[in-house]
């Protein structure tokens, strides 16, 4: 028996890091061959000791510590869940889009997560594809056409195209000036939403967005309210915007299908309602968009400083900005100037642009606003002359592709102290609108 006890440790200081079936074959081998001089009832008990510690050492090192219990199980959950791919994901979230193309982002990782209950999905990686996917080129549907002088086709008799200016909402009331405020902060989406001329508005921005086409179309007859409406949005500069003071020169356009044909597709009319009386002034220059290498002499214009409550309306085809360059002095240091601005569309639908999503209609607040939209508020503007004395500012704007330069005359003195101002260039200065080859 001793000489049996020998042989088991021997075996088992030897075998220690060997799988079971290797220490018992090896053992067997080497030191377990009975002779002569050793019974069969030794030899058995050879064996199992040496079964015995081989399977207590095996299972001391087999013990898993915590990292390893962890990682066991995060293989585990590799084994029953997935990672998608980008591409993967991007098709996924495509199919769920093309059923409703103004879900947002909490609403498809939701449906997909329904859907797909296997995938792992992160918002990180679920945003980037739904970028991807509102970023891609899209067709154009139909074919848009124009009349000679670059209005949609078919627009009916009855618009009024002038410059003008009424006082159409009394904001006095500083409670009902700071829920309008609020309201458009949150709409503040750096993008426009459409409101079809049909539609029963939700709240009190589209409200107000309804009040303000249906004001500029009432002598206009014939058209399809269902091609037809306003589209609205909201702009804020400032000293403390991101954006800055100003708003580079542009043309309002349906862009989506301005990037995609070349051609340009405007509103019939652009309108502007002020709602604070600081910052930056209007400017809308007589001038519709140019071929590329030519030039322009602009001889008119209209210029429209900031008032509490005052809305301006202009041809939708024209040039227009907001210059820092042309405000008056302000006291204030500090001030934020907030705009709600409506184009009204007859007969088209800008090609990217979607009512506000239904999910976010909650967040909205229904209030009455005193608006009083009339010809007779009407305010005539002080006609201004601009001529040769005057100093010359240049302002460089458009993306690549569609560079202009401007080159602007400006009244001395801020023209006028009237807010709105009618401008006239003289033949010997004349704004002057290039635009490059590039």
């Amino acid at each position: 028996r001793l000489q049996a006890h020998r042989r088991c440790r021997d075996v088992h200081s030897s075998s220690r890091h060997v799988s079971i079936g290797s220490v018992a074959t090896t053992s067997l081998q080497r030191r377990a061959r009975p002779t002569a001089a050793t019974s069969s009832k030794t030899f058995l008990f050879t064996v199992f000791c040496i079964i015995v510690e081989a399977n207590s050492s095996s299972h001391s090192e087999v013990k898993m510590s915590e990292p390893c219990r962890k990682r066991a199980r995060e293989d585990r959950e590799d084994s029953e869940t997935k990672e998608p791919s980008f591409d993967e994901l991007v098709d996924a979230a495509s199919r769920v889009l093309k059923e409703d193309g103004e879900m947002n982002h909490k609403k498809v990782l939701k449906t997909l997560k329904q859907q797909l209950p296997r995938w792992r999905i992160t918002d990180k990686k679920l945003h980037k594809a739904i970028m991807h996917i509102r970023s891609a080129p899209k067709e154009v549907k139909e074919q848009v056409h124009l009349n000679t002088e670059g209005r949609l086709m078919g627009t009916p008799k009855g618009f009024n195209y002038d410059f003008k200016a009424i006082d159409a909402i009394d904001l006095s009331d500083k409670m009902i000036l700071k829920k309008l405020v609020g309201e458009c902060e949150k709409a503040y989406k750096k993008k426009s939403f459409w409101l079809a001329a049909n539609a029963k508005p939700r709240f009190t921005l589209e409200a107000l967005a309804k009040q303000i086409f249906e004001f500029h179309t009432a002598d206009v007859k014939g058209y399809d309210e269902t091609r037809s409406g306003a589209e609205w949005w909201v702009q804020f500069r400032g000293t403390k915007s991101a954006h800055g003071k100003s708003i580079g020169f542009h043309w309002d356009r349906d862009e989506f299908y301005a990037d995609r044909t070349d051609q340009n597709v405007h509103p019939q009319i652009g309108t502007v309602t002020y709602l604070s009386e600081h910052g930056a002034p209007t400017l809308v220059l007589d001038q519709s968009p140019i071929p590329k290498g030519e030039s322009r002499d602009i001889h008119s214009g209209a210029l429209s400083h900031p008032k509490l409550g005052k809305h301006i309306c202009f041809d939708g085809r024209f040039l227009h900005g907001v210059p820092a360059e042309l405000s008056r002095h302000l006291k204030e240091d500090q001030f934020t100037r907030i705009t709600f601005l409506v184009n009204i569309w007859i007969s088209h639908i800008p090609t990217d642009t979607a009512p506000w999503p239904e999910e976010d209609v909650k967040s909205m607040s229904t209030f009455s606003l005193p608006v009083s939209f009339s010809q007779i508020l009407l305010r005539s503007p002080t006609a201004v002359t601009v001529d040769h004395k005057c100093p010359v500012q240049g302002f460089a704007f458009g993306r690549k592709g569609e560079s202009h330069e401007l080159w602007l005359p400006t009244p001395r003195g801020g023209g006028s102290p009237d807010d709105n101002m009618v401008l006239t260039f003289t033949s010997k200065a004349p704004a002057r609108l290039v635009r490059s080859m590039k």
